[in-house]
């Protein structure tokens, strides 16, 4: 195996092209010196456009070099970026088997870097979410604790390190941090092009943790990107509409949440990105808050396109089931959506899942199972959309309680946590409850009346019975009276499932969930 030295011979560190330079040692035979400035430079060039180059290279180091731990890991990714993922697999197996047999204490003194490049190379190719998020921490510590890597690695180092972060969500400080840090070198180095992915990708995740201001100016620093070449860069196509998307749909700007979903879908992402994944499922939850059945068909469709299986740290199958309850509860299947979002009550590490399910749960009158899901979210409680969720819920239960002082202290509360991103969509879903208590809370006196106007008027509009169609009025007139359903069904001369489904039909245009909310409705429009 090759000991990379910390030094190259002189006229090869004079060199601006570090592949020119390893091309140059190869063929003079000095393969330490190409060893370690591929090792120094490695990450840098597979994110760049060169990444085929580099892995030519690698074939035509000798035989003890090739099978050095460190330039096997450093293959495995060469091979993930040129799209070869079984083969990248396969290359990072070699060095985990070769570091093995090393046997001794002393690796990394004989190999240095060998724990930086493996954890790196974990990081990137591992799907558990435990995985990648412990193989992240650990590359974040080896780079603080000075991995001896190129400028312009350094910044890729971090973009890659928040990228993981992005997928995992465990840390989204880290997360943010590492792309801020990408930024700045890149700047540094004159890197336009990953200071601009480094923007897209810290908008998505300033925009993932609910901080919407902050998400909408690191938009104003990303740029276009060229066109993707490597399947790294295909990772990260759509990554500012899919900042966009998110943005909008905390706001309730739900048109403009469709509208840069859209834009995603057309920009040729496919279903195997994580932000193509992501967008299909902020479209389901645009589409369930909109309850407009022809997106919530086409919402149920794309959700086929999601992933079924977890992938390089990213939970899919939770998405895909969270999308599936919101979607139920819209079509006004809320035992169906109940199921689901019981299902994913321990996602405590995905509390925009949380959120949502536990939404669902108290617009199906179980508030205290939501706010359990939500004060369980201890790690994340620091996010606006999620400390809005939690104290809005914790008031609808002391109002239930007949605490109203309570309710509207803890109600304020949630406003001003929410106000101060323009984090709209708590407090504009489906939920008459809630409604009632942010309608009362005007008169209670608050310092957010101009933004509880603002959810109020983009809150569901179907308070008006005439909203619905002339057989379901008359459907509505029965509900308002004592008769069970199948009497209603034979008053009317259809059968029970007919009237079952103009009852659905009924709940979802008010916005309600059951006979006694829609009854409130229409005594309470007169």
């Amino acid at each position: 195996m090759s000991n990379a030295t910390t030094e190259v011979h002189p006229d090869l560190a004079d060199f601006d092209d570090p592949l020119a330079s390893a091309d140059l040692a190869i063929s003079r035979g000095e393969i330490d010196d190409a060893v370690h400035i591929l090792l120094r430079n490695w990450i840098g060039i597979l994110t760049g456009p060169r990444h085929a180059e580099f892995d030519v290279l690698c074939t035509r180091l000798p035989h003890a070099a090739a099978e050095d731990p460190r330039i096997l890991a450093v293959r495995a990714c060469s091979q993930d970026a040129l799209g070869a993922h079984e083969m990248a697999r396969v290359f990072l197996a070699r060095a985990e088997s070769s570091v093995s047999r090393l046997q001794d204490e002393d690796a990394e003194a004989r190999l240095p870097g060998l724990g930086w490049h493996l954890s790196f190379a974990n990081m990137i190719l591992l799907d558990g979410r435990e995985e990648v998020a412990q193989a992240s921490q650990q590359a974040w510590s080896l780079l603080g604790a000075g991995a001896e890597i190129d400028s312009g690695s350094r910044a890729a180092a971090f973009l890659h390190i928040g990228w993981a972060h992005l997928r995992h969500r465990f840390d989204p400080e880290r997360g943010i941090q590492s792309l801020q840090f990408a930024m700045r070198e890149a700047s540094s180095s004159g890197d336009t092009v990953l200071r601009s992915r480094a923007a897209r990708n810290l908008a998505f995740m300033l925009a993932w943790a609910g901080k919407i201001n902050q998400a909408r100016m690191a938009l104003t620093h990303a740029g276009r990107l060229p066109r993707p070449v490597t399947s790294w860069h295909l990772n990260s196509v759509g990554d500012s509409q899919a900042a966009e998307a998110h943005i909008a749909y905390l706001a309730n700007d739900l048109p403009l949440a469709r509208k840069a979903i859209s834009e995603l879908q057309d920009d040729g992402a496919t279903a195997a990105t994580s932000f193509a994944g992501t967008a299909r499922f902020l479209f389901a939850l645009t589409a369930a808050a909109s309850r407009e059945p022809a997106l919530m068909r086409r919402a149920s469709l794309e959700l086929q396109l999601i992933p079924q299986s977890d992938s390089r740290g990213v939970s899919w199958a939770a998405f895909r089931q969270t999308s599936q309850a919101a979607l139920a509860e819209a079509a006004g299947q809320r035992q169906q959506a109940v199921t689901i979002a019981r299902r994913l009550a321990n996602a405590r590490d995905m509390p925009l899942v949380s959120v949502v399910i536990a939404g669902i749960l108290r617009r199906s009158g179980h508030v205290d199972e939501a706010l359990s899901i939500l004060s369980n979210l201890e790690k994340h409680q620091q996010l606006p959309y999620v400390r809005a969720a939690t104290l809005a819920t914790a008031a609808v239960t002391s109002a239930r309680s007949g605490d109203s002082s309570h309710a509207h202290e803890l109600l304020e509360r949630a406003l001003r946590t929410a106000a101060a991103e323009g984090c709209r969509r708590p407090f504009c879903e489906w939920d008459l409850e809630l409604r009632q208590l942010i309608t009362a809370h005007v008169a209670w006196g608050t310092d957010h009346a101009d933004f509880i106007e603002s959810c109020l008027a983009e809150a569901p509009s179907t308070l008006d019975p005439h909203d619905l169609s002339k057989r379901e009025r008359v459907v509505l007139a029965q509900l308002r009276t004592t008769r069970t359903l199948p009497e209603i069904a034979e008053a009317l001369g259809v059968s029970k499932n007919t009237v079952r489904s103009q009852v659905r039909s009924i709940y979802r245009k008010l916005g309600v969930h059951s006979r006694k909310e829609a009854i409130h409705v229409i005594v309470g429009n007169g």
